[in-house]
């Protein structure tokens, strides 16, 4: 059974509890704050708790990510669907692309330039169909319409930060990546959340070590510094910079 989002931010209050715990007294000072049931009542901006819930959200759309970008990994396809384009179709949008096909049968890959050679001059073909495709940002280029385009993606549970609170309140609200990845997501999650923290960023590139760890162990290439510069140019992304 899929471990709940609850259940994740357990393990991850009480790894940031360890944070440079040197008493007992320092380690019960951030744990109280970190599970302030309001941001209000939180010192740290980092620790909030809806902070902390956007950290696992996001380590866990992470985690999928690279699983997506692992061919032939044998959880990739739990993610994997299907979507009918035509010819100048925009993509669906997706981590990656696996096959394009028609009729049961797999397009070849060009270029775009030859799509257009083989689309302007298509009397040379005498009527024989022939199975190519191309693209160009987000846009299909194909000799034969539609294709069925085999793609791996995944949207986040939620997609404002108001729906975080419905999302934790119930361990019925399970996430969606394969459990052997709950410890990465923690991982991934507290090394984001270190990097903001006052007085915990020593600690970031440590917690990022162990979420590659655990992938590589689950067959999922991913180094620290790359989990670490994804979810940043993603959140940028998402902010707008």
């Amino acid at each position: 059974m899929s471990q709940s989002y609850q259940s994740l931010e357990s393990k991850i209050l009480t790894q940031l509890n360890a944070h440079e715990s040197t008493s007992a007294t320092s380690a019960e000072t951030i744990y109280k704050k970190i599970i302030a049931k309001s941001d209000s009542e939180v010192g740290d901006e980092a620790f909030f708790l809806s902070r902390v819930r956007d950290a696992i959200v996001d380590a866990e759309h992470q985690v999928i990510r690279m699983i997506c970008l692992t061919e032939g990994h044998p959880r990739r396809d739990i993610f994997r669907d299907t979507a009918s384009v035509a010819h100048r179709g925009l993509l669906p949008s997706a981590f990656c692309y696996g096959a394009f096909y028609k009729s049961g049968r797999e397009l070849d890959k060009r270029t775009p330039a030859e799509i257009d050679a083989i689309l302007r001059d298509s009397d040379a073909l005498n009527g024989v169909e022939v199975y190519y495709y191309a693209t160009t940002s987000n846009t299909l280029l194909s000799t034969v319409t539609p294709v069925t385009v085999e793609f791996f993606d995944r949207d986040k549970p939620v997609s404002h930060p108001t729906g975080l609170a419905a999302l934790f309140d119930s361990d019925t609200d399970v996430m969606d990546a394969p459990d052997e990845f709950g410890e990465a997501i923690v991982f991934l999650a507290c090394g984001s959340l270190a990097l903001t923290a006052g007085g915990f960023q020593d600690q970031s590139a440590n917690y990022f070590r162990l979420a590659a760890e655990i992938m590589a162990q689950e067959g999922v290439k991913a180094v620290p510094h790359d989990l670490n510069e994804t979810r940043s140019a993603e959140k940028r992304k998402e902010q707008g910079a």
